[in-house]
């Protein structure tokens, strides 16, 4: 199958998926198991480098199909286990998302182990679910390859929570390894007399975050606000088996969804070692207008200091910075299934992929139209 033909081939396998259960109003059930989909399929076109899998030329070949299945022992014990198939451009892979044991004595406690959620902030309870954010992406300055939040850990995790009636206070805590890939553009800078130039286009690298220990600390009220504080610490080795020593985030948020508005502000400070030292923040905000039309404003804004590289010094300290404003209109055709169109500007050269031409890009714009479901 060529390229052209998986281009199309993708969105088709989507719409078979979601669109039976969409206009049929059905949930797919299996004898003892309970089966869950969600994902997408995106088209994105920049004006200059590479941003979010889209490209210069329109990129269409993006798309991710989440299949989850739960098992329930008895009322106190679930398995549950996720895939991903996904489409990048070049490339088509399937990946193991979460596989763990789910076990409540109580109706106040639970424990996992395996590999699942790693609980901090706001996204990384629904990192890859679409309908329940304003826009395609997450926010990249903290969700993105940053070496900040993984979406998932190898370990043991508890939970717990407080009912004061007219709101409750939760507590996660977890203890593991996370994996997960970042970029760092800076690692092919090369310094001549006129500064620092890309060597070839940034490069993924995974990054294993052993003995790590965190929590998420949340109060959330009936009314619909919700604020917390999160917090982890961990060794980082990167793929070329180099250590970089202890990893620290602490980060707060808040958020206020009330079925018309909805906000959401999340700060992190992250540092690695005596290699980086990352400050990311985001603020958005979407309002719906009557039961299909919403419309949304996203600032996100990241800043990465390299311990061992001046960036200022040879002139590429924007290879640190990223900011993304866009601003956004979705049309929801029902509450599991959303088409999505935005436009984003972008400075910094964070997690710009650089083009064959020129790659000293500082500012590029972005359209992004997707489709999202979950069922």
């Amino acid at each position: 199958m060529g390229p052209k033909s998986v281009r199309f081939f993708f969105p088709g396998l989507l719409f078979l998926i979601v669109g039976l259960p969409a206009f049929a109003d059905d949930t797919i059930s299996l004898p003892g198991l309970r089966l869950d989909t969600f994902g997408g399929w995106a088209w994105g076109e920049t004006t200059e480098s590479g941003y979010l899998d889209a490209t210069p030329d329109g990129e269409a070949e993006r798309g991710e199909l989440h299949v989850a299945l739960r098992r329930d022992f008895s009322s106190r014990l679930k398995a549950v286990g996720q895939i991903e198939l996904y489409q990048r451009p070049g490339r088509s892979e399937v990946e193991l998302d979460f596989l763990f044991l789910e076990w409540r004595p109580s109706d106040r406690q639970t424990w996992r182990l395996g590999r699942s959620k790693q609980p901090f902030g706001i996204y990384s309870e629904f990192y890859d679910l679409g309908t329940d954010r304003p826009f395609y992406d997450v926010p990249q300055g903290l969700y993105g390859p940053t070496e900040i939040v993984a979406e998932s850990l190898d370990g043991l995790a508890y939970f717990t929570h407080r009912d004061f009636g007219t709101s409750e206070l939760r507590l996660d805590v977890y203890a593991g390894k996370v994996r997960f890939e970042s970029t760092e553009p800076w690692e092919f800078l090369e310094e001549d007399e006129s500064g620092g130039d890309l060597e070839e286009d940034v490069e993924i690298e995974d990054v294993d975050r052993n003995e790590t220990f965190g929590f998420r600390l949340e109060w959330q009220t009936r009314s619909g606000f919700a604020a917390g504080l999160s917090a982890f610490r961990g060794k980082d080795t990167h793929s070329d088996d180099a250590e970089f020593g202890t990893a620290v985030a602490v980060g707060v948020h808040a958020a206020w969804d009330d079925g018309i508005w909805l906000v959401r502000v999340e700060t992190v400070h992250f540092e690695e070692g005596d290699n980086l030292d990352v400050d990311a923040a985001y603020i958005e905000a979407a309002r719906h207008l009557g039961p299909h039309w919403q419309v949304a404003l996203r600032w996100d804004r990241s800043s990465t200091d390299v311990v061992e590289t001046d960036l200022e010094s040879v002139e590429a300290e924007d290879l640190g910075e990223h900011r993304d404003v866009a601003a956004g209109v979705n049309f929801w055709i029902q509450p599991n299934l959303v088409l999505k169109l935005s436009h984003h500007w972008v400075e910094g050269r964070r997690f710009l992929a650089s083009s064959e031409d020129d790659v000293s890009n500082e500012e590029i714009g972005l359209w992004r139209f997707g489709v999202q479901f979950a069922y």
